[in-house]
């Protein structure tokens, strides 16, 4: 029993860690990238301007940082290479994913 105590504990911890916030257009952008039949995280209104994404698993949080880094790549750049406002809130979301899965 204290073994199944244990284990709950550090998934607790565990999904606390892995917890994002980002603004409300940046929910907005990745909701339209999203397939709404997989579900990587679950999301939560923290104020009308913020919201907090929180992996169940660490799985789940590098399959959403691949899938905004490829969104990145092909669509996140001007004919010049600059990042335009698709990609410049690409890099918001991947700067802070970054912090949860280094």
């Amino acid at each position: 029993m204290l073994d199944a105590n244990v284990g709950n504990y550090w998934k607790r911890i565990i999904f606390h860690l892995m917890q994002i916030r980002i603004t409300k257009s940046d929910f907005v952008l990745i909701s339209e990238i999203l397939d709404d039949n997989h579900s990587y995280f679950i999301s939560e209104k923290i104020n009308n301007s913020e919201m907090l994404l929180s992996f169940n698993s660490a799985e789940n949080a590098f399959e959403f940082d691949e899938l905004i880094k490829d969104k990145l790549v092909y669509q996140g750049f001007d004919i010049d290479y600059n990042p335009n406002q698709f990609g410049q809130m690409c890099e918001n979301i991947i700067d802070k994913m970054h912090e949860i899965i280094k």
